[in-house]
C-alpha cells in the first residue's frame, strides 16, 4: 500500500525548533516522541480528534523531558500532581503561545 507524502511542520518547543510528521501509520502508534532528534511523529490517518489527542500528548512528553521532572521523582501523589500541573502548565501555554498554527490544530 503506497502513502502519500508525510506533511512535515515546524514548532518552536522551549528554546528548540522540533518537526511534527503527520504521517500515515500500519500499526497500533498514534504517536511517537524523540528528543534527542527532536521530532514528534503523528499518525495521519487517525480521525482528526485523534491526532489533536495524541499531539496534545505527546508535546507533554517534551515538557517533562525538558524540566527532567521524572530523573528527580517526587514520593508523595499530591506534591506530584501539583508538581505536574506547575511544570507542564507553563510550557503547554509557551508551545501554544510560540507556535499559532498549533493552537489552531488542537483547539480547532
Amino acid at each position: 500500500m503506497k502513502h502519500p507524502k508525510p506533511q512535515v511542520r515546524k514548532v518552536k518547543l522551549g528554546c528548540f525548533n522540533y518537526h511534527i510528521h503527520f504521517q500515515p501509520n500500519d500499526g497500533d502508534d498514534h504517536g511517537s516522541t524523540s528528543t534527542e532528534n527532536k521530532t514528534i511523529f503523528i499518525c495521519s490517518s487517525d480521525p482528526i480528534e485523534v491526532q489533536q489527542e495524541t499531539l496534545l500528548h505527546e508535546l507533554q512528553h517534551v515538557a517533562y523531558e525538558d524540566c527532567s521532572l521524572f530523573k528527580h521523582p517526587i514520593v508523595d501523589a499530591d506534591e506530584q500532581e501539583e508538581s505536574l500541573i506547575r511544570y507542564s502548565n507553563p510550557k503547554l501555554l509557551m508551545y501554544l503561545n510560540d507556535n499559532k498554527w498549533l493552537k489552531e490544530f488542537i483547539f480547532g
